[in-house]
Formats: C-alpha cells, structure tokens, sequence
C-alpha cells in the first residue's frame, strides 16, 4: 500500500512489491506486470534488485481519482504465478489559489448604519479539497470596516459619516489553509 501526492512527478517511485520462488537458477527469475487496475497507464512496474518497482508514469489528479487498486502479477520462467493487491492513495495538494466569485466589488453604506452592522459579504472559492479548500479572509488599508475571517462578512467599526468620508476602497486577501498557502487579492 502507498499513499502519494497528487503532484508526484513521473518516473518518480510509488512502491515495491516483492515475490520469492523457492527455485534455483534461472526458474527462480521473477517478472512482474500490472495486469489490472491501470487503463490509462499511470503506473510502470519495473524490475529492481529482485522487487517490482511501482513508479509513475502519468500524471494525477486528486479530483479525477484518488484511489487505485492495482492488481499485480509475479510470474516465474516457468510460467507460475501469483498475484498481489496494491492500493495506491492519491492525497491533494495545494495548487490552486482562492478566486473571488464576482468582482469587483462595489458596495453603498448608509452613513447612519450601526458600528458592526454587517453591510456585504464576499465570497472566494478554492478548486482544492479539504483544508487545502479552506479560506480565510483579511482585510488591508481601512479602519473603518471589519471582516469575519471565516465567512467573508464586512462590518462597520465605526459610525460613517458622509461629509468626512464620501467612499473608500480597501483590499481583500483570501488565504487558502494549505501548505504553502496561497493567497488572492
């Protein structure tokens, strides 16, 4: 069993499986195929110092598939066999940043709203899964609005006032939970 990054680069190596015959001699040579589980080619198994080496051979992606069972064969001179499940978990990694669905954003106030009134609310999404998905908001160059990390709320910090401010423009980042994180504007 293996579990490996989507991100994995080809020909680099997954998991080996090792067969023994009780043979001596050239009856003891051992070859191995993957004779089911992989009809796109993803995988390669070559021999190496007597194992089946399992290395990539394609390209994966976490959310086109994240779990293969391969069924590998070991087969000796003779034409003797056996075979042996391989289970191959494919984990996300952090490739995508968050997008903001609909900007840019432009929003009105009244001047008379209440301090911490919620007043719009952005939204950004993330292609990855799990908390590779996860979004955290920060808000940059105002200290008259505050946003909820989580949701994306903007609220008022402070009572606005229509002759001493007639609009604004402030910065939104959307940082994903991933490692590394990456982050929009």
């Amino acid at each position: 069993n293996a579990t490996i990054p989507e991100d994995l680069q080809p020909t680099q190596r997954v998991v080996s499986v090792l067969a023994t015959d009780a043979d001596a001699g050239e009856n003891k040579l051992i070859t191995y195929s993957i004779f089911s589980g992989d009809s796109l080619g993803i995988f390669r198994i070559s021999p190496l110092n007597g194992e089946g080496l399992i290395t990539l051979a394609g390209s994966l992606d976490f959310k086109v598939q994240n779990r293969y069972i391969l069924m590998v064969r070991a087969t000796d001179s003779k034409g003797l066999y056996d075979t042996a499940e391989v289970n191959i978990q494919v984990i996300d990694t952090n490739q995508n940043r968050p997008e903001f669905q609909g900007t840019p954003y432009t929003f009105k106030v009244d001047e008379n709203t209440a301090i911490g009134k919620s007043v719009y609310q952005i939204l950004a999404l993330d292609k990855d899964s799990g908390q590779n998905a996860l979004i955290s908001y920060k808000l940059h160059d105002t200290t008259s609005f505050a946003i909820d990390e989580f949701t994306g709320v903007i609220i008022t910090r402070v009572n606005l006032d229509r002759e001493e401010m007639q609009g604004t423009t402030f910065v939104v980042t959307a940082n994903d939970h991933g490692t590394p994180s990456l982050t929009a504007t």
